[in-house]
């Protein structure tokens, strides 16, 4: 595309700014006082979704692994200790290699059986916030079939419990 001298200037400011990366100035002297400039670039979010096709991306193991590597990181900086220093580099650059990897089906198997874990991780945080508010009069348990949380009045001795969910029967003391 021909440009005068200041769609150039605009060109230019953009290469500062990073929005165009690779550009291609041509300028053609018609005669002395005529000119054509000619300005071909590509943008960069075109360029990084073509090197990012058929790979990973960013996922939620990845991000977890991106921030836990950098906060373990900052924490070996401040007590100055080398080996917490390398263990949160390393956790990083595991998040880099997942983003970056085309194995996807691998990766999306990892995250799944991360995202699985999270959440029992959550329930079981979600029962003991509700035994520690309602620990006078309840107990809270999950269902082993299903995963449903029941809340069982507070007694002393053996209880039969029926999930109502499931239908799932099992004894505890409580």
């Amino acid at each position: 595309m021909s440009l005068n001298p200041i769609q150039v200037c605009d060109c230019l400011s953009q290469i500062k700014r990073g929005i165009l990366t690779q550009v291609r100035v041509e300028i053609s002297f018609i005669n002395e006082t005529k000119y054509i400039i000619t300005v071909e670039g590509k943008k960069l979010k075109k360029r990084f979704n073509s090197f990012m096709n058929g790979r990973n991306g960013p996922d939620e193991l990845g991000t977890a692994s991106f921030i836990t590597g950098t906060l373990i990181y900052f924490f070996g900086a401040i007590v100055k200790k080398r080996y917490i220093l390398a263990a949160g580099a390393a956790i990083f650059c595991y998040g880099l290699f997942r983003m970056l990897s085309g194995n996807t089906e691998s990766r999306s198997k990892e995250n799944r059986t991360f995202i699985n874990y999270l959440e029992l991780l959550r329930k079981y945080l979600m029962v003991l916030r509700l035994q520690i508010r309602f620990r006078d009069s309840y107990r809270f348990l999950i269902c082993r079939r299903c995963g449903q949380i029941i809340r069982i009045p507070k007694c002393k001795g053996r209880i039969e419990i029926i999930c109502p969910r499931c239908k799932n029967m099992f004894i505890r003391n409580i």
